[in-house]
């Protein structure tokens, strides 16, 4: 599903498997599942917080957990995301004047 110049205020959005381009979320919370991951284009984000739910919160608090030294995984974690990140994302972080690219 592709969307397209649209504005979401006060709203929480679903974001699997949606092409957002050139849209504008103020004051929402974005959620991502886990299914097909979404694709965000010359987007714009205000006060927005993105949410982690099912699967794709099983997987961060999986990362989380690897990442912990006292896992003793933390190795194979920095062999797999080395250069990507300094740990894995929270499940909300609010996101203020931020712009995706447009390419």
């Amino acid at each position: 599903m592709r969307i397209s110049k649209s504005t979401f205020r006060n709203a929480i959005q679903k974001l699997d498997a949606i092409e957002f381009e050139d849209c504008v979320f103020e004051n929402c919370t974005l959620v991502y599942e886990g299914g097909p991951p979404p694709n965000l284009v010359g987007c714009k984000f205000v006060n927005s917080t993105f949410r982690f739910d099912g699967a794709a919160r099983n997987t961060v608090d999986f990362l989380r957990g690897i990442k912990d030294p006292k896992s003793g995984l933390s190795v194979v974690f920095d062999m797999a995301f080395g250069g990507v990140a300094s740990g894995a994302p929270a499940p909300e972080r609010t996101v203020n004047d931020l712009e995706t690219d447009n390419e």
